[in-house]
């Protein structure tokens, strides 16, 4: 696998723009026949969003889009960090903004909220150009070079990474120096999440947003981006969470956690092809053998 993403990393800058999204694209497709496991863990998941009166080829054609999106992500990760700024102006629009800026003026820092959902890539090219300081999370994926290699692309698009597993010290030191810091609010990988309703059905999602959001006093700002056609993306950022500070902290991280579930539920129910996520949320009943291990996008 590692020598696959070096040998992507290599070629796609080089690939016209029109070309690499329409071979990524291709290339997905082709992953969802091959990939088993992912495909039986995205079908399930897509039921849940899509609701049970969907029909399964509608079901099918969706998860079809999620593998063709994930691919175009992969190609814009290797691709957008050697655009100029001015050709990453021309593909983005950014609203909500003003939230941002609002956020920043209290001096606490501020918490970006979002999932695995469109294409954060292009969020973290942007911020570097429009000059905002954002720190995030990587999850470390095996083997180890391949994690260095993909840190290294993710980092040379303006953010500041640190893995899941080390010292979350940059996180504090972030919002402290009044900076950005980026988590999902998807996926509980350190398994210390709530379980909350979650497209009709208790699922087991991330609170420490939340948890980090009421112990420093930076507000939580949900942020989306919305891939559109010929690779061009819409940033959404939202107002700020509504959070409670009672003195009862777990009732006010649930509702601050449920808050941000409403936006979620919004933007992956009108959006569900753009959900590009792999891994059980709910209670799958898979079997860990089915799992393969694309690294997440």
């Amino acid at each position: 696998m590692y020598y696959v993403f070096r040998l992507v990393g290599l070629l796609a800058p080089r690939l016209p723009a029109g070309l690499g999204l329409r071979l990524a694209a291709a290339l997905g497709a082709l992953w969802y026949h091959l990939a088993r496991g992912q495909r039986a863990i995205l079908l399930r998941n897509l039921r849940h969003v899509l609701g049970p009166g969907a029909s399964e080829e509608k079901i099918q054609r969706t998860a079809r889009a999620v593998f063709r999106n994930t691919f175009r992500n992969y190609y814009d990760l290797f691709r957008l960090p050697h655009l100029p700024a001015e050709e990453v102006e021309k593909l983005i629009v950014v609203q909500g903004e003003e939230h941002l800026r609002e956020a920043l003026a209290a001096g606490k820092g501020a918490i970006l909220a979002t999932a695995h959902f469109g294409n954060v890539e292009i969020m973290t090219r942007t911020s570097a150009i429009r000059q905002y300081q954002i720190t995030g999370v990587a999850e470390h994926v095996q083997p180890e070079k391949l994690y260095r290699y993909l840190l290294a692309q993710r980092s040379r698009g303006g953010v500041h990474l640190v893995p899941i597993d080390g010292s979350l010290k940059a996180i504090f030191r972030a919002l402290r120096a009044n900076q950005l810091v980026g988590l999902a609010a998807d996926r509980d990988v350190s398994g210390t999440g709530i379980t909350l309703p979650f497209f009709g059905a208790p699922a087991n999602l991330p609170a420490g947003y939340v948890s980090l959001a009421l112990r420093t006093g930076a507000p939580v700002l949900p942020i989306f981006i919305v891939r559109q056609p010929e690779g061009r993306f819409v940033i959404q950022i939202e107002p700020p969470l509504a959070l409670a500070n009672s003195g009862d902290r777990e009732r006010d991280v649930r509702s601050g956690v449920a808050q941000m579930v409403a936006v979620l539920e919004r933007y992956i129910g009108q959006y569900p092809e753009q959900w590009t996520f792999y891994q059980p949320i709910w209670d799958q009943g898979l079997p860990d053998s089915l799992i393969s291990r694309l690294p997440d996008s």
